[in-house]
């Protein structure tokens, strides 16, 4: 069984406590497919390379394995497109950022929960970044990018490669832009306090 946390629980903590306690209520009800589906969300939210990253993984790959749908299997049709666009950075924050620094781009409801709808997780060196965060990056069942008329886009540099916002992380958004826009402009021009 995953355990995932530490003694400070942020939201994102919390939900990835959340998300391995769904995948193993699936897992133990012998519904594999969905016990994969659900962890497999957890994996942007951890350091790639870490032990919970590694134990993650394999609990996808041994559910996948039950399920009768190996590693190789496509991924369900996207009946929602969600929001595309690019991140950028400003040329102002240029030297500040390293090749290896962890980017996160999030899609969140403007004015709802501080729970992200959906997270993508790249490198800095990938900037700048296209981006497609739809129904299958979702953190949340229920919460999902088609879930809300508008979304607001998040671009942040984490110093500490953590997804929670530190004093020294770069970051930008968006103004709230359609569930399915196109083209968005994202940003990262800003230091967190």
């Amino acid at each position: 069984m995953l355990i995932v946390g530490s003694a400070d629980p942020s939201v994102l903590e919390l939900n990835l406590k959340a998300l391995a306690l769904l995948g193993t209520a699936a897992y133990e009800r012998k519904d594999y497919a969905r016990a994969a589906e659900v962890w497999g969300r957890m994996l942007p939210l951890v350091p790639e390379g870490s032990e919970d990253a590694k134990m993650i993984r394999e609990n996808v790959e041994e559910a996948r394995k039950l399920a009768g749908i190996g590693s190789s299997a496509k991924p369900l049709a996207k009946a929602h497109p969600g929001v595309r666009g690019t991140v950028r950075l400003a040329a102002k924050l240029k030297n500040d950022v390293k090749p290896d620094d962890v980017l996160f781009v999030f899609a969140r409801a403007p004015g709802g929960p501080p729970v992200p709808l959906a997270v993508l997780k790249a490198r800095a060196a990938d900037l700048p970044l296209k981006f497609a965060l739809d129904d299958s990056l979702a953190m949340a069942q229920g919460m999902t990018v088609s879930s809300q008329p508008k979304v607001v886009i998040t671009a942040r540099i984490a110093k500490s490669g953590k997804p929670q916002a530190g004093a020294g992380d770069l970051q930008g958004a968006s103004k709230p832009v359609a569930n399915d826009a196109a083209g968005v402009d994202v940003v990262i021009d800003s230091v967190v306090p």
